[in-house]
Formats: C-alpha cells, structure tokens, sequence
C-alpha cells in the first residue's frame, strides 16, 4: 500500500519562489516521486523527479489535469526521473496526446520522450 507525504520543498533544490508549487511524494518499498507544479503567466510546468512508476500515474495525471483545467499550456517536465515503466510510458502518451508538451533532462529520459514523440 502507498504512503503519501506532502513536502514542502524539494530536497536540496531551494525554492525560486516563483509561482505556486506542490511536491508529493510516494513512498513504496523502492518508488519514490516528486511532482512540482508552477505556475507562470504564460503556462503551467509539471516537473517530476524520481521513478515514474505505474504506482504514481494516479498522482501525476491528477495534476497534468488541474493544470489543463486551467486553460494554459502545460510542460511536463521530466527532471531526473530514473525509471519510467510501461505505466509511465502509457501516461506520458496520454499527455502528449492531450496537447501536453513533454520535455525532458538526461539521456535516458530525453531518449523515451524522443520515441515517444516518434509515435
């Protein structure tokens, strides 16, 4: 069963103070996520950090969604995500098919987005 906490800031990225922001957490026996949700004049950018895992699909949707329902465009931000499972790729599809733009740091996670993108 999945632990929820709620943080107040990311460890170790100090906070900009740019905009609002809401970081969760779950915590499984090896998943652990970050969600960071800013909000600019112009867009929306979701940003997760650690393992997107279908365990945290639930989460991340829930927040692409609020963010969408805003009416501005969304960046989901894919900082240093580690693993990314067939759930995660599945979300991410999703997203993108919505008119969610995808963005990604690292290799490995720039690599699933461009094979995504490739679709």
């Amino acid at each position: 069963m999945s632990k929820y906490k709620l943080h107040s800031r990311l460890p170790g990225v100090p906070y900009a103070g740019i905009g609002s922001w809401r970081a969760d957490s779950i915590h499984e026996e090896h998943a652990v996520i970050c969600i960071t949700t800013v909000e600019k004049p112009a867009q929306t950018i979701v940003t997760i950090d650690g393992e997107l895992l279908s365990d945290s699909v639930i989460s991340v949707e829930a927040c692409c969604n609020e963010a969408l329902s805003k009416g501005k465009p969304v960046q989901l931000l894919l900082h240093d995500v580690s693993i990314i499972d067939q759930g995660g790729r599945a979300l991410l599809c999703r997203m993108a098919a919505r008119g969610v733009e995808l963005k990604a740091t690292g290799v490995y996670t720039s690599y699933v987005v461009d094979a995504l993108r490739a679709r």
